[in-house]
């Protein structure tokens, strides 16, 4: 298959994954806290691991072509990796707390007041997750386009990092309005973003594909990913924890998984 249509695949792939928590979340029988618990500690670990081992190396591997001094190589893919930070800090900032999906998930009595700012604040919301879904299917694409294994890794670790999210959208809107397909609608809807934020960001960057692009591109996307597990994904696990540990045992089976994936494509 073509490395582009994989990627975007794979990014397709990892959006579409909303769909799932939203299936969830208009569910009688609603989906175990501590089983979500597990599964976004199991998603931190991975992104962490395979951000700070495997995409960090390939930013500074790519600056090496450049670069005969290693110093100077080290410190531009520590350059690209703060951008990467710094980007996501901004992006972060511009969506108002109040109506930030990633401070609603996993609490257990928000329904109501999400629901009522849901309806007040739809174009605010949108704008929010074009802001978080549109990097996050970039960062997909490009991994995927150039190693489509670390790729794989990515997408699913991101994938259990939308389920809640769909959880979060979909959840106010059925209790609001009883529709439960339009509420699954509406929450898949805002996945599409991530394909979407990865096409739009392909078309800009294709004709300047080298060495230095990817260089900062997988020094910046491991940034965005770090920064991701860090504010959003960490602390929604510990909101759903009905136990202590149940995040940290996820985290570390996520790191011990992506571990020995990595080390049998070597």
């Amino acid at each position: 298959m073509d490395a582009f249509w994989f990627a975007l695949s794979l990014t397709f792939l990892a959006g579409i994954a909303t769909m799932i928590g939203a299936v969830f979340a208009t569910l009688k029988r609603f989906t175990s806290r501590s089983a979500m618990a597990i599964s976004l500690g199991f998603s931190a670990g991975a992104i962490l691991y395979v951000s700070l081992t495997d995409i960090l190396n390939k930013s500074e591997d790519s600056f090496a072509e450049l670069y005969s001094d290693p110093r100077l190589s080290y410190g531009m893919m520590a350059l690209a990796f703060f951008l990467g930070v710094g980007l996501m800090v901004i992006a972060d900032r511009l969506i108002p707390s109040e109506i930030n999906l990633d401070d609603q998930e996993g609490t257990s009595d928000s329904n109501a007041d999400l629901k009522r700012k849901l309806m007040r604040g739809g174009l605010f919301i949108g704008l929010a997750l074009c802001l978080h879904n549109f990097p996050e299917g970039f960062l997909v694409f490009m991994t995927a386009y150039d190693d489509p294994s670390v790729g794989i890794a990515i997408a699913v670790a991101l994938a259990i990092h939308n389920i809640p999210e769909g959880i979060a959208i979909a959840g106010p809107l059925y209790a609001a309005t009883k529709q439960r397909y339009r509420s699954i609608a509406i929450a898949t809807a805002t996945g599409i973003a991530e394909p979407v934020g990865a096409v739009m960001g392909f078309l800009l960057l294709r004709e300047f594909l080298n060495e230095t692009l990817f260089g900062w591109v997988f020094g910046v996307v491991a940034g965005m990913m770090v920064f991701i597990c860090v504010n959003e994904i960490l602390p929604a696990a510990h909101r759903f924890e009905t136990k202590q540990r149940q995040t940290t045992y996820g985290f570390i089976a996520g790191m011990a998984v992506l571990a020995g994936s990595i080390s049998m494509l070597q």
